[in-house]
């Protein structure tokens, strides 16, 4: 309710007080109008090419007042218009009827901010997005009457430019005669060819100028994208977070490694889903290290497949170098005490690789990672990469690869086509976590491309990510989702490798963060599970038991949007 009543408190301030203070400043009106129009105009620009202001709000700031309240709502559009209107409206009666249009609009934000959620849902992205191309696009048009111009983005720009005197008296002349519907004697021609010839070339005229505007528009927008539904899947008996999945497929079980659960406990034991039966089912093992914050890479070894994690964070909230191995096939787990994780931060300390863990050619790669404060070391970021080979002699299953062009932490790893791809991920300042745009990609872990693969639209970190070779999603990278700690948003995206480039996909029907993730194996049946995670139901703070499958179903469809983060996050942990 704050949000609806604080931008009108501004806008009742300005047109009560608005006129006195730009009359105390000696700014003419005329000049307010020309900055209204401007700024105005950069708005719908940005609404056209799908733009986001993506805005980081200091925790003990209000959102009713940054960025929501002022000024994206009480804007500089709608400030100049109320002190506009309050001075050309003298009388009583006519405040009061612009005192109730602009009740009535707050009316209407009050209304779409309630039930924000549900519409999000029923539109889904590409519908918002291309609505808001289209109101963009509409608040940049030009009316031919002076009294309806004020109401565009460019009209106050004319109106307040021809007061001020920039235009030249024939030119004010013919600007008048054309607001008023006349045409001056001098351009005028025969009554009957008036109607049908100057009348028809300026209806030519403006549909010219709608057409090349929403050319631009549709240039500026992401490329065509598949729209990727997400269904609710089995519930977990258990509530696990910053954890990971793998298939198996001799049996077509999915196996988590452990987790973090509720009361930020961390659980050992391993379990799996199996996905004929849609059960899960506790195996009776513990991994020798109960750790969460980890990622999964599937690799066979000379005892054959194991499930190898690198590292990651134990019980007591301790950054640990183990390395260890779960065999689906024997039920058994292993630790490779001669070979333990061996990245470090610039000043040395142990770092947390988390999710940045792919698996490529029967070796793992180890992306980045972080260290903090809490743990006795300084809140670091690492751009270090890491190769282990599972079958190398015992000592010398490490190789240390090729620097990422951005240090960071708790990347969203994916494979895809010979490529390792590192997408978004978060920097540690100071103890905080900052999602990232940067993705990077590299062919064998050596060197890493960053200025050849486009980033993100929007910051994500904490996800999962499936390469497609095949299938209506083949050349693509799905996007799961889209950590922003301490929040997240559940927008679902798509990375065509042909095009290069990024493009809303759907949403998922959770918000969700550090959730565990697995590839089911058929492209045909919703190859894409994913579990658990951070929950925006909790505010954040505890797991999720549920899951997702997808897609459900694909459809080609235009690009569409993101939605804005959901929640505030409450006692969360960065580790």
């Amino acid at each position: 309710m704050f949000l609806s009543w604080s931008p009108g408190a501004v806008l009742a301030a300005f047109a009560a007080f608005g006129d006195a203070l730009i009359r105390y400043l000696s700014i003419s009106l005329a000049s307010l109008m020309v900055a209204g129009g401007v700024l105005l105009f950069l708005v719908a620009l940005d609404m056209m090419r799908g733009a986001d202001s993506l805005v980081r709000v200091p925790e003990d700031a209000s959102v009713a007042l940054v960025p929501l309240g002022t000024p994206f709502l009480a804007g500089p559009g709608a400030i100049v218009a109320s002190i506009v209107l309050t001075r050309q409206h003298p009388a009583f009666t006519q405040r009061l009827a612009v005192v109730a249009g602009a009740v009535v609009a707050l009316l209407v934000v009050l209304a779409s901010l309630r039930f924000a959620s549900e519409l999000a849902r029923l539109l889904r992205p590409n519908a918002i997005h291309f609505l808001t191309r289209i109101m963009g696009l509409l608040l940049t048009r030009h009316r031919g009457a002076a009294r309806r111009r004020r109401r565009s983005a460019v009209g106050p720009i004319g109106s307040g430019l021809s007061a001020i005197g920039a235009f030249d008296a024939p030119t004010r002349k013919c600007m008048n005669a054309a607001d008023s519907g006349q045409v001056s004697a001098t351009i005028r021609r025969p009554a009957r060819r008036e109607k049908g010839g100057l009348g028809m070339r300026k209806t030519h005229s403006r549909a010219l100028t709608l057409l090349v505007v929403g050319a631009i528009a549709l240039a500026a927008a992401p490329a065509l994208a598949a729209t990727v539904f997400f269904r609710f899947g089995p519930s977990s008996p258990f509530g696990g977070t910053r954890f990971d999945g793998e298939l198996y497929a001799a049996t077509r079980r999915v196996y988590f490694l452990g987790f973090r659960t509720f009361a930020n406990a961390t659980d050992g034991s391993v379990w799996y889903y199996d996905i004929a039966s849609q059960t899960y089912v506790d195996t009776g093992v513990d991994m020798p290290v109960p750790i969460s914050n980890y990622g999964i890479a599937a690799l066979t070894d000379p005892n054959g497949l194991g499930f190898y994690v690198f590292g990651g964070r134990d019980a007591n909230g301790n950054i640990v170098t183990t390395v260890q191995a779960y065999y689906p096939a024997t039920n058994s787990t292993a630790v490779i005490s001669s070979d333990p994780w061996p990245g470090k931060s610039p000043s040395g300390c142990v770092t947390l690789p988390a999710s940045g863990v792919a698996a490529m050619g029967n070796k793992a790669f180890i992306l980045g990672g972080a260290s903090f404060s809490a743990n006795g070391c300084l809140d670091e970021n690492s751009a270090q990469t890491w190769i282990f080979d599972p079958m190398a002699p015992a000592g010398t299953r490490w190789t240390q690869g090729g620097n990422l062009a951005v240090a960071r932490g708790y990347i969203t790893p994916a494979v895809l086509a010979g490529k390792v791809y590192a997408i978004g991920g978060d920097l540690n300042i100071a103890g905080s976590l900052f999602a990232q745009q940067t993705v990077e990609a590299s062919t064998n872990g050596s060197s890493w491309d960053d200025a050849g693969v486009a980033d993100l639209f929007e910051p994500c970190d904490e996800s999962q990510a499936f390469g497609f070779t095949s299938g209506q999603l083949a050349n693509t990278i799905i996007l799961a989702g889209c950590g922003q700690w301490p929040n997240a948003v559940p927008d679902v995206l798509q990375y065509d490798s042909a095009a290069n480039t990024w493009s809303p996909a759907g949403t998922l029907n959770e918000n969700r963060r550090n959730h565990a993730g697995a590839w089911l194996g058929t492209s045909g049946q919703s190859p894409m599970y994913i579990l658990g995670g951070y929950s925006q139901a909790s505010g954040f703070i505890d797991p999720t038991v549920t899951s997702e499958l997808g897609p459900a179903t694909t459809r080609p469809v235009s690009g569409g949007g993101s939605s804005a983060p959901h929640g505030s996050a409450g006692n969360v942990t960065t580790t």
